[in-house]
């Protein structure tokens, strides 16, 4: 629990006087002020929420009855990229966008989509990791004619 005292003096003069329970914004903290005496102040820095009890539902969108669309759905959930994936026979092929290997999110995870991959898919004994370059289109050099 994060509840420190506060000096009220060094804050500008809009903010010196603030009523009990107004929210309260500082650096990147919110906070919330609990109680005044005098000169001093406290102030909460926890959420809103903290310490109750929070009760949410769901529903399920889908069952896959197969595991073939798992293997995007782990590259999405880790990377937030869409990828293809293409399943030839055993071995499970990804296609990778050019310049993958700069994007730390994917450095990050790729070891972890391919390790779950082999424990969702137990028959699959190969993933491809496949990065292909395009040679770029050379332009036409300014627009003289002879």
């Amino acid at each position: 629990m994060m509840i420190p005292g506060w000096n009220l003096s060094p804050l500008p003069s809009s903010r010196r006087s603030p009523a009990w329970g107004c929210r309260w914004s500082w650096r990147t903290a919110r906070a919330q002020w609990r109680n005044i005496i005098g000169r001093r102040a406290i102030v909460d820095f926890n959420h809103p929420l903290a310490g109750k009890t929070i009760t949410y539902s769901f529903q399920g969108g889908a069952h896959c009855r197969d595991h073939r669309g798992e293997d995007p759905g782990l590259i999405h959930l880790y990377t937030q990229r869409e990828m293809e994936v293409k399943e030839e026979g055993s071995t499970i092929t990804i296609f990778l966008p050019p310049a993958i290997i700069y994007d730390r999110r994917w450095l990050l995870w790729r070891s972890r989509v391919v390790q779950e991959t082999f424990e969702v898919l137990p028959g699959c004994p190969d993933i491809v990791l496949q990065e292909t370059f395009h040679r770029p289109e050379k332009k036409e050099a300014g627009g003289k004619e002879e």
